[in-house]
């Protein structure tokens, strides 16, 4: 556990929560070096609970490789991707939504609002409470898929797991 501790507190030292507000979409991104917020939440800290398993747009928005296919459900330019329902007609404007969005995660959960971080749905749910965990102080519980969660609190005898909200579940699970 202790080397689980040395990656949560590398982490915050690299992002502190105080930082979050002014963090460039190159640190946010870039896939080089691999040293972006993204990768830090996805690859460096996957011992911390993995997210793994779909696309980058689960980010919000992204530096990507090759050139995505067309699809109404994104937007993009010469050198990032973002989603379409962000609004946002640049890169620069869908990273500031994005930003503004990790800034509120970071916010609830440092207060212990499960509800205001559910509420946000400008990032991916498994991404987005991945994010909260992080910045949380370890209170909350680091699994972040719906499916583990709904299970165990059903496996728990939580009433109605089957369709509580991820907030509702950690609830449960943390008292």
């Amino acid at each position: 556990m202790s080397d689980r501790n040395i990656l949560y507190d590398s982490f915050l030292k690299r992002y502190p929560q105080e930082s979050l507000s002014g963090l460039a979409l190159q640190e946010y991104t870039d896939l080089v070096p691999k040293e972006s917020f993204c990768n830090w939440i996805e690859s460096k800290l996957s011992e911390l609970g993995s997210i793994w398993g779909s696309n980058s747009y689960k980010f919000g928005i992204y530096r990507y490789k090759n050139k995505p296919k067309e699809n109404s459900k994104f937007k993009y330019d010469h050198t990032y991707a973002w989603l379409s329902k962000l609004g946002a007609s640049d890169a620069n404007s869908a990273f500031a939504i994005v930003r503004d969005a990790l800034v509120d995660i970071a916010r609830a959960a440092r207060d212990k609002d499960l509800e205001a971080i559910e509420k946000i749905h400008t990032i991916d749910g498994m991404f987005k409470w991945k994010i909260a965990f992080l910045y949380s102080d370890k209170w909350l519980i680091p699994i972040y898929s719906r499916d583990w969660l709904k299970e165990i609190c059903t496996n728990l005898g939580m009433p109605d797991g089957n369709k509580a909200t991820i907030a509702q579940m950690m609830r449960f699970l943390i008292d």
